[in-house]
């Protein structure tokens, strides 16, 4: 199996970023701080490898 492409690990962080963006847009009430926290953690923890991978990726032909 190949290694996962980085691309495709951002792309994905980056659209949850973008579902937290809209979730607290939608948001009349106060948010949990700790329930944020722990979200945005998870994205940070997929984005940070994928970004440190992109630094010498190739793709694949």
């Amino acid at each position: 199996m190949p290694d996962p492409d980085p691309r495709d690990e951002l792309h994905e962080a980056t659209m949850a970023l973008w579902g937290v963006v809209n979730l607290l847009s939608l948001c009349d009430e106060p948010v949990e701080r700790r329930g944020m926290e722990y979200i945005l953690r998870t994205i940070h923890d997929r984005l940070e490898p994928a970004s440190e991978a992109l630094q010498d990726f190739r793709p694949q032909q």
